[in-house]
This record gives C-alpha cells, structure tokens and sequence, in this order.
C-alpha cells in the first residue's frame, strides 16, 4: 500500500495544511491521519537513531496499512543536513512511500525558519544563526548535533533537495506556497475528483492565518529583553536548553504509546476535561513571552514582517537559484 509523508518544508503553511485540509483528506480517502504510534516514532527518529524494533514497526505500518504523517521537521531546517535527512528517511519509509514537499520563496522561507528559533525561546542574532560553509562547520564542531541551531546559505538549493528524494523514492510530488490553493498537488498522490478538489480549494482559502511570525516590533522587544536578563547573567530558556528534558518527556516507554486526545472514549476525554480546561486558562492568564507577543503585543501594534538585516550572510546566488527553479517547475 502506498502511504503518503508530507517531509517539509516548515514555514509553508504546513499548520494550516495539518488542521485544514489533511484531516479531511485522509479520513475522506480512508487514510490513517498521523497515527499517533507511528507519528511519534517518527518524531523520535528526528532526535536519534530508531533501535532495530522501532524501525521495523515503522516499516511495518506503512506497508501494511494506508497512513498519511505530516510532519514538517522529517526534513531538517538546515539544508546542510538535507542529504542526511534524506537518507533516514529512506531507510523508515521505503522508497515505495510517496513523497510531498512544499517549498516557498527561499528569502521569505529563510527568514520565518530564523524567527520560528526564535519564537521557541533560543535567542540568536541572525548574523550567528546564516553561517558560511567554513563557519557553520566550525559551529557543528563546537556545539556538536546542530542541526537547527544554525542555518548554511551555502547548501541552499531547491532543485538539489528535490534531488535528494528523487534518488531515493518512487514518487516525490513538491508545491510552491504560491500553487497550494490550487490543490493541483492533492490529484497526484491521491485519486480525488474535481468536486472534492472544489472542497479542499475552499476550505484552504477561508482557514484563518495561523502560526503568524513574530512582528517586527516583537522581534526587536525579544532582543531587547534578552539583553536586560544577560545584563544580570540570566537567559531565555529555550527548546535547545532542554533537550534532555524533552526527550524524556516525550520518549520514556510510558510515553512512547499515549494516543492523543481525539482518541479517547467519551469517558477519558470528560475525565480529562477539567484539567486540559485549567491548562487552557492558565495559558490565557500567564501566557509566557510568546504568547504575551503573538496574542497581545502584535494586536496592540501595527503589524510589520520583520526583515534580516542586510549585513546578515545569505548567498544571494544560491537564493536566485532557488528562485529559478521554483519559477521553472511553478504549476
């Protein structure tokens, strides 16, 4: 059977693609929709290496059964370790899994994969984060597995990510942000006729803007702060500062098989309600500095896109290539 992954990128609308429109397609086409055993066992091969039992389940799933996993980070953020993810990807998936891509304007992708960093806590200035080949082997060397600490213009190329799966599966489909309204891409992994095709064009076009990248303003309040608490020899707690804890939390056998809420029966899920309400109440009333900028801060104020500054490392070749290869394989 020929399950379906949705690799990456980030920053394409992928949020609103995993709450809009791939549940529909999934539960409609009678496609099991991140499945949360196999989604997690996949989200735990992003972090290391699955043991032997692990990958076999994986492989197992996706031959016996019709699955459909978006999970944007199969492909890392840093296009210095596209190949590599390519290459484990291979050997969970299979090459006879059909593979989806999205892609965006590489500047406007760049930009938003730095401030989505930013948005969980790991404070960095652009000018450390875009990192030419010699420096960002040198920051690797230094900091060990950064495969999204950092970011290397220099592998960036489009046509070669595409490349990378090509090598490697049977069938790799890849979308432009611009073209994803269209649902072009939808009729070449899955069967659907132009009525349903009418549905997902709708239901893409009137989902709310979600997962919006910090203002301009936000940013710079965010660097602002990080200065004052470095003043008094305190930082920002970010993902990068507890990947420890997070493994842990997300990898233990207890938790390695908890189905999510959507899952449960009637009876689990009103038993859980009044906890997940106060969670949610909580989150509301001290919603920490990202929720303080995306869902007060950024109404207060005139929204602006934030911009990298011009003195920021970016191969402006290697941008204009990307840029051709997406006008030239554009629907």
């Amino acid at each position: 059977m020929n399950s379906v992954v949705h690799v990456g990128l980030g920053k394409t609308a992928t949020t609103t693609l995993q709450r809009h429109i791939f549940p529909l397609l999934a539960k409609r086409l009678g496609y099991h929709y991140n499945q949360p055993q196999l989604w997690a066992l996949l989200d735990k091969s992003t972090c290391v290496p699955l043991p032997k039992n692990e990958a076999e389940a994986v492989a197992q799933a996706l031959r016996s059964e019709r699955h459909f996993i978006s999970m944007e980070y199969l492909t890392s953020r840093d296009p210095a370790f596209w190949e590599q993810s390519a290459i484990r990807n291979l050997s969970l998936l299979g090459r006879e899994t059909k593979i989806l891509i999205t892609l965006r304007e590489p500047l406007a992708w760049m930009t938003s994969s730095y401030q989505q960093v930013i948005h969980f806590g790991n404070i960095i200035r652009p000018e450390n984060f875009f990192l030419p080949r010699d420096r960002h082997r040198l920051a690797v060397q230094l900091r060990g597995d950064a495969k999204s600490e950092y970011f290397c213009p220099d592998y960036l190329e489009f046509e070669r990510l595409i490349n990378f799966y090509r090598e490697r599966f049977d069938h790799v489909c890849h979308v432009e942000l611009n073209d994803i309204g269209k649902m072009d891409f939808i009729k070449t992994l899955f069967e659907i006729n132009e009525s349903f095709k009418k549905e997902l064009e709708y239901k893409f076009s009137s989902a709310p803007h979600e997962n919006r990248a910090y203002s301009s303003v936000a940013m710079s309040m965010t660097f602002q702060r990080e200065r004052l608490l470095n003043i008094i020899g305190a930082k920002t707690m970010g993902s990068y500062d507890r990947r420890l804890e997070h493994y842990e939390r997300r990898w233990s056998r207890r938790n390695a098989t908890t189905i999510s809420f959507r899952e449960l029966s009637n009876r689990d899920r009103l038993a859980q309600f009044p906890s997940r309400m106060l969670k949610r109440i909580a989150a509301w009333m001290y919603p920490g500095w990202e929720g303080f900028v995306r869902h007060r801060l950024d109404r207060i104020y005139p929204y602006q896109k934030y911009s990298l500054p011009p003195a920021v490392y970016l191969n402006k070749e290697k941008i204009e290539a990307s840029r051709e290869f997406l006008r030239r394989t554009s629907v």
